[in-house]
């Protein structure tokens, strides 16, 4: 299996630069023509495909990967599934508008919290009982 593997991968490597170079417009091809990068890819097994995506491909996500359908990254011009992001609720403008300020929740809370309150935190009157309480 390791041998596959070692026999393959630089095949498949090749193949790879060889479709992206093929179809990168030429005018975005940095350092050698075209025909200079198909000769390096196919000639050089595994150091041409290496130079090819280091150096020849165009820098700005114009890859094979970005200009087939539906796997366009969210700066493409194409429109597909990556174009709408989703967005985390306490990033979401729009959803933290909608909250408001208080719910039933934090208000059933403040209600519970003022009866807990209640005669126990009342003050003392002078003679150390409390107001709302007859004296023993």
């Amino acid at each position: 299996m390791l041998k596959v593997l070692i026999y393959a991968l630089p095949f498949l490597l090749a193949i790879y630069a060889l479709i992206d170079c093929i179809q990168t417009d030429e005018s975005e091809i940095r350092g050698l023509p075209r025909i200079g990068w198909i000769a390096l890819i196919v000639l050089i097994a595994v150091v041409g495909p290496i130079a090819w995506l280091i150096a020849g491909r165009p820098r700005r996500g114009k890859s094979l990967i970005t200009r087939l359908p539906g796997l366009a990254g969210p700066g493409s011009s194409r429109p597909g599934p990556a174009d709408h992001r989703q967005v985390a609720p306490d990033d979401d403008p729009e959803f933290l508008g909608q909250l408001g300020g208080t719910n039933s929740y934090d208000r059933r809370l403040e209600e519970w919290e003022q009866d807990q309150k209640g005669p126990e935190d009342a003050q003392p009157d002078e003679d150390g009982s409390d107001g709302d309480r007859p004296a023993r």
